[in-house]
């Protein structure tokens, strides 16, 4: 039995025998009852190239951000915003450093090109 449940929430049950019931977040689930429409990428060209999320990452990273404020940003955990960043850091197009506690993340000529292309 498929449960929607919110950002983040994992629900299971297996109380009855023969009857087990799970739940998992849904993308964009609260846009159902947020009174926000979603974002069209229909003429984004660089969020149809790499995904809204990483194309949002892309746009953010041209002002120094902490892995923190993008997770913040982008609705997400730091583990999905880690992963994204990874896969555009390993394209060259982002890079990452740290400074202290805290690890900033910004594009490289590479990643600054694409977006000046795509936008």
């Amino acid at each position: 039995m498929p449960v929607v449940s919110g950002h983040g929430a994992c629900l299971f049950s297996f109380d009855r025998p023969g009857l087990a019931w799970i739940g998992y977040p849904v993308p964009a689930v609260g846009l159902l009852w947020s009174g926000h429409e979603a974002e069209s990428d229909e003429k984004d060209s660089l969020a149809l190239t790499v995904g809204r999320v990483r194309a949002t990452i892309l746009r953010a990273g041209r002002v120094p951000l902490t892995m923190g404020e993008l997770a913040g940003l982008l609705s997400c955990t730091p583990a999905t915003a880690s992963y994204h960043c990874d896969q555009l850091q390993a394209a060259g197009l982002l890079e990452r450093e740290r400074h202290g506690r805290h690890v900033r993340i910004g594009l490289t000529s590479r990643g600054e090109a694409l977006v000046d292309l795509m936008s």
